[in-house]
């Protein structure tokens, strides 16, 4: 807690407890106007009313003819109140303006003359700068405020319009003679009384704590940058997968177009084998039509061909396990077109998952490839081999037709021993 004690006179703030300090000035800090008067740090109420005496014992007075003790300057004491708060790293400041003012004088009244008459004058033109000032404060037209006319206005800045709460006290005489001077203070006390002030606590961070706040922003602003270099990184390494990925599913879906071309190569191969296996069941059908033919031709002529007819027989149950042969290749040839219609719907099934695939990794779609042309070569020795077995239908159907052919050479010769008998 510090003290002040000053007083306005003349228009010049003299410090009440350093005479020698006769023109002392007004400066402006966070919590208000202040002076640079001597400061006294008080511990105690004793103490500050110790301090207060002292003040108004070097106050100037004088003599009038309506005072014995005429206030000749206005007084003001200055108490300074701080309070910091360790935990926080918190500070709360204040201050408090006690003021006695000097009165408002008639010259007529008092008849005063040369020193008193010029402190008279200054007096009054402070009193007047302070109604301007109120006058101000209660126009809510008013765009300037006149602290600065004087000295005393300037020094109550805060107190008049700031951040402040104040308090008024004004002082009538009962007497009719001071009639008019009653009737001035009253309206200047009702002016005043008009003026609204919002006063906030004036709490300010200490140098700690905000040295603690600057390390814990400059520790963050940090983190957040490396968390920002981190996510760049980040970013710069998934925008390479990505780019790798993308060629990677370039690939694969090269390859899959080669895969289905492959496939439609395929189809068309097994759809051929497909023709080719009706054109075998047809050259069976009318390989058994003749054999038909054949067997009724030789029932006909059993009775006089006894040992003709047996050797045709045997004949024809050549030519029946001949076509049971043929049978048989044509049932094999039938499971190994089922086979590769099988085949042909995994790989068509294969394709449906490698498209899933697209998405793997470069060196997982290498062996699934790996393995797909394996099957495929594997497919295209089964079609091989179909196509030679194929070669083997035909070819037993020429020795078919070869036996017809002999048949028909041994009817002939039969005929002709008939006809000789």
């Amino acid at each position: 807690v510090l003290f002040r004690s000053v007083e306005i006179y003349m228009e010049k703030v003299r410090d009440l407890l350093d005479l020698t300090r006769a023109n002392c000035q007004i400066t402006e800090d966070t919590t208000g106007m202040s002076v640079n008067a001597t400061e006294i740090t008080v511990s105690s109420k004793q103490h500050v009313l110790d301090v207060m005496r002292t003040g108004l014992a070097n106050r100037s007075i004088a003599e009038t003819k309506m005072n014995e003790e005429s206030s000749r300057s206005h007084s003001i004491f200055i108490l300074h109140v701080s309070q910091k708060n360790k935990l926080e790293f918190t500070q709360k400041k204040g201050s408090l303006f006690l003021v006695d003012l000097a009165g408002s004088e008639q010259i007529k009244k008092t008849e005063a003359s040369g020193q008193t008459l010029e402190e008279a004058k200054r007096i009054n033109k402070s009193l007047s700068a302070l109604g301007n000032v109120i006058n101000a404060l209660t126009d809510p037209k008013a765009s300037h405020i006149p602290y600065r006319d004087s000295k005393l206005t300037r020094l109550l800045q805060e107190s008049l319009g700031g951040n402040a709460r104040t308090a008024l006290i004004v002082n009538c005489s009962p007497s009719s003679l001071h009639e008019s001077e009653t009737l001035s203070t009253l309206r200047f006390g009702a002016r005043a009384k008009r003026v609204e002030n919002k006063p906030q606590i004036n709490k300010e961070k200490i140098s700690g704590e905000l040295k603690i706040l600057l390390s814990q922003k400059e520790q963050e602003l940090l983190e957040s940058r490396n968390q920002l270099t981190e996510m760049k990184q980040q970013y710069e390494s998934t925008q390479a997968e990505l780019d790798q990925l993308q060629i990677e599913r370039q690939v694969i879906q090269n390859q899959l177009d080669t895969n289905v071309e492959l496939l439609e190569q395929q189809e068309s191969h097994v759809n051929q084998l497909t023709a080719d296996l009706a054109a075998a069941n047809a050259s069976i059908g009318d390989l058994r039509t003749a054999l038909q033919v054949k067997l009724s031709e030789l029932n006909t002529t059993q009775q006089s061909f006894g040992a003709s007819i047996d050797v045709q027989r045997r004949e024809m149950e050549t030519v029946q396990q001949q076509l049971a042969t043929a049978t048989v290749a044509k049932e094999q040839l039938e499971r190994k077109l089922q086979e590769a219609e099988l085949s042909w719907n995994q790989e068509r099934e294969r394709m449906f998952k490698l498209e899933l695939a697209l998405s793997e990794s470069k060196q997982s779609e290498q062996r699934l490839m790996e393995m797909h042309h394996k099957e495929i070569q594997t497919l295209h020795d089964r079609i091989q081999r179909l196509q030679e077995e194929n070669t083997v239908t035909v070819k037993e159907k020429t020795f078919a037709e070869k036996d017809k052919t002999e048949f028909e050479i041994m009817r002939a010769k039969a005929e002709a021993a008939r006809d000789s008998a």
